[in-house]
């Protein structure tokens, strides 16, 4: 018999050690929706200043979207780019050259994990073992209940955000690199470009698939494209099958891409309206 949650537990704890890993949710037998507020970026530094007043001008919009929207948060993707730029400008002390910051900011070490099936076990609904049939007086005993199962696991984590941006922010690049023991387990690339009061983003972030023991990807990408006005925004997401087919928000063409590609949703806010497709 397939212990499937046993692969719940490794896929849950490989995400944990990737780059798309999120905090560890309570368990609650009903969970209220998550509300995604607008970012603030608190950092200090010239860096900061221009990301601040760049965002500034979507803060009533994204408001808006966060107070009645509590699905997809493709939304808040600029402004958690540009608050995490902020502050990483700010620790590594970067500065401008020849009209452009670049810089990296890295995080690595050694993470490991340990669980058994017993700590898990009140988490996840387990699979039952059916009754035995009639004439049998004992049923097989199923030691998918007997919190025998154990894992463990890590090694070298390393995490890394490279910034190429204009000096005024007008433009620029950030690409996420996770690494595990030498082997990519997460990549991301963000690109965007101001146009008066108008940003164009682009965000794109490796496809993962968590298998019983490991990470894999076939080279697709869940791709994030926006337009970011001071009263509406409007974002598609699609896949590519592969990094070339990602676009950078400097040469995008917005009519032209919207024409061409098939969404797997499309959110349109203008004021307080709303909708998102399909």
């Amino acid at each position: 018999m397939k212990k499937r949650w046993i692969y719940g537990l490794l896929a849950f704890v490989l995400l944990f050690l990737s780059g798309c890993a999120a905090p560890v949710p309570e368990e609650k037998a009903t969970p209220a929706p998550e509300k995604v507020e607008v970012p603030e970026i608190e950092a200090r530094g010239k860096l900061a200043d221009l990301a601040r007043k760049r965002m500034d001008i979507y803060e009533d919009q994204l408001s808006l979207i966060a107070g009645q929207y509590s699905g997809n948060f493709t939304y808040a993707i600029p402004g958690d780019i540009f608050a995490k730029m902020a502050k990483d400008a700010e620790e590594t002390g970067a500065a401008e050259e020849n009209g452009r910051y670049r810089f990296i900011w890295r995080q690595s070490g050694n993470y490991s994990y340990q669980s058994s099936g017993l700590k898990v076990m009140e988490g996840m609904e387990a699979e039952a073992t059916p009754p035995p049939p009639d004439g049998i007086a004992d049923a097989v005993m199923d030691n998918q209940k007997m919190g025998d199962f154990s894992a463990s696991g890590g090694g070298e984590f390393d995490r890394s955000y490279a910034y190429d941006l204009a000096a005024d922010l007008s433009q620029g690049r950030v690409e996420i690199t996770d690494t595990l023991n030498g082997g990519r387990t997460g990549h991301e690339i963000f690109s965007f470009v101001a146009l008066g009061d108008t940003l164009y983003f682009v965000d794109a972030a490796l496809d993962l698939v968590a298998d019983l023991d490991e990470l894999s990807s076939d080279g697709s990408y869940l791709v994030a494209v926006g337009k970011m006005e001071r009263n509406s925004v409007e974002i598609l997401e699609y896949t590519v099958s592969g990094e070339s087919e990602i676009p950078d928000a400097v040469s995008l063409s917005w009519d032209q891409l919207v024409r061409s590609v098939r969404p797997l949703t499309h959110l349109k806010a203008k004021g307080d309206q709303i909708t998102v497709s399909p």
